[in-house]
């Protein structure tokens, strides 16, 4: 009952008219949990990660409760008008909405979260202060009513935190085979070959490409590329740095190249790379120990660096070589010439130091970068450092030819250090071919000496050289092969020799007494 004389002040008013607001709240809220306890009683709440609720469904109760809610569910109103003042109304469909679960209270109570009692503080109420004697009766009721929402929303957001993690594994698809998967990777796809899944994944990477909205498509698998873990670890980068005969192949195009380049890079040689558009990325193959890493992985792993560091890169490098949304569209494509991108990134994904060498060919200040080191973004840090040379894959001439007279590259190659051991080695097998060499010829398969004709010396001259050799006995001494050989001469002479005397006896033996006689004759004159 509210009793208020008709000389009451304004202050008397609003302090009585707390109080009714004060009493008509703690009613509804009674109502309210009373309502909750006997719902929970009946339906049994099911156990909580196991059900799926959605947050349209409506609060189901008994015929029963509904019949008694329905007094309170539109408005509380008071049982009198004060001074034909408009009734005063708590309005519970402008409450806070929550969804239907289960919501621990303090002391005992238990009711479902959407049927809270935070619903029934509105506006009014929450301005009101209630009247501080009903509040001394029973100090320990509201705070244990604050308790219990506290509780109830915390544990709110828990269950919602687990059923929206839990919504999106079992609606997440494979980025291999988009099947349905509590993962990112099926089961099917989980022990494929590590270079077939950077496969299917670039060509999932240049599908979307070519769409006309291809960054947000790209973007979107990037992301999903990086909630597989084996996709975004860093592998071990072990350069090779020293030619090696039995590997490499020297490029002689880019050899021509490198001499117009600095001084300081003439002793490197430049290994032949094939040349189908995807050369910087066999280069950095070629310089690897690894035999697991493919051409397909360096790309996807260069474009997820550069979504990831978009706004380093578009800063640094978008002035020289265009947007960097076009030259993500460009690497999702497989064999196309790579740019400054490319080689920037590279030292993130390798975590060195990478050399670009550009030839003086045409070439203008700001070409500059393009002649530079490149080093990681911070905080990496380089552990090696490689040196890529930007070649073309014909001569000078020929690429002008075909270029409208201007050269441009269209290649890229790796820089080795020569192998020094290999060069002394080559060295000494030379000089010592050059110390003993033999003049040979091949008939039939068989090694024949060439039969050298000896001339008969005067005997000062002999003399000359005997003298000569006594006199330095520093001269090198005659090869075994070449003192064989003047044997088997000396052989031959005095076998040619005895034959003919033997064709002298003969002959003299069958000449006649005057044969002879003319014979003598002639040899007498001679003397």
């Amino acid at each position: 009952m509210i009793r208020i004389s008709r000389n009451a002040s304004l202050d008397e008013i609003i302090a009585e008219i707390q109080q009714v607001e004060d009493i008509l709240y703690r009613r509804a809220k009674d109502e309210q949990l009373s309502n909750q306890l006997e719902q929970l009683s009946l339906q049994k709440i099911e156990t909580l990660p196991n059900r799926r609720y959605n947050k349209y469904d409506s609060h189901k109760t008994t015929p029963r409760l509904s019949n008694k809610y329905s007094i309170n569910r539109n408005m509380v109103t008071s049982s009198r008008h004060l001074n034909n003042q408009s009734q005063r109304t708590v309005n519970t469909n402008t409450s806070q909405q929550l969804n239907s679960y289960g919501c621990c209270s303090y002391g005992g109570y238990r009711h479902l979260a959407r049927s809270c009692p935070t619903q029934y503080g509105d506006y009014r109420q929450r301005q009101s202060k209630p009247n501080p004697k009903k509040r001394q009766k029973n100090p320990g009721r509201k705070d244990q009513l604050d308790c219990c929402v506290d509780k109830c929303v915390k544990s709110l957001a828990e269950l919602h935190s687990l059923e929206t993690y839990q919504q999106i594994n079992m609606n997440t698809r494979c980025i291999f085979c988009s099947v349905n998967c509590t993962g990112y990777c099926c089961s099917q796809y989980s022990g494929v070959n590590r270079g077939l899944k950077f496969k299917r994944v670039l060509q999932l990477l240049e599908k979307c490409s070519e769409s006309v909205m291809y960054y947000d498509e790209i973007n979107l698998v990037v992301k999903r590329i990086q909630q597989i873990q084996s996709f975004i670890v860093p592998f071990e980068f072990h350069p090779i740095q020293v030619f090696d005969a039995r590997k490499h192949v020297v490029d002689l195009v880019a050899k021509r190249y490198l001499q117009k380049t600095a001084d300081d890079v003439h002793h490197l040689l430049p290994i032949d790379v094939l040349g189908n558009g995807n050369c910087l990325y066999p280069s950095i193959l070629l310089l690897m120990n690894s035999s697991s890493v493919t051409t397909d992985e360096l790309r996807v792993r260069t474009i997820i660096e550069l979504m990831a560091n978009e706004n380093y890169y578009q800063t640094m490098y978008s002035q020289y070589v265009g947007p960097i949304d076009i030259a993500i569209k460009s690497i999702c494509k497989n064999h196309t010439f790579s740019e400054l991108y490319e080689i920037a990134t590279l030292c993130n994904v390798l975590q060195c130091n990478i050399r670009s060498i550009y030839p003086k060919i045409d070439f203008q200040h700001y070409m500059a970068l393009w002649h530079s080191v490149f080093t990681p973004v911070p905080p990496v840090i380089a552990k090696y450092s490689i040196a890529i040379l930007w070649s073309h894959a014909q001569n000078e001439n020929d690429a002008r030819v075909m270029n409208n007279s201007t050269w441009s590259p269209n290649h890229f190659v790796p820089l080795l250090s020569p192998n020094s051991q290999n060069d002394s080695n080559d060295y000494n097998t030379s000089t010592s071919i050059n110390i003993t060499p033999q003049k040979k010829t091949f008939k039939n398969t068989s090694a024949v000496q060439i039969r050298i004709p000896e001339y008969q010396s005067s005997p000062s001259r002999r003399v000359r050289i005997d003298a000569s050799i006594e006199k330095d006995p520093a001269e090198p001494i005659i090869s075994g092969s070449v003192q064989n050989r003047k044997s088997d001469q000396e052989n031959q002479r005095q076998i040619q020799l005895e034959k003919k005397k033997q064709r002298n006896r003969s002959s003299g033996m069958s000449e006649t007494e005057e044969q002879r006689q003319i014979r003598l004759e002639k040899a007498r004159k001679r003397n």
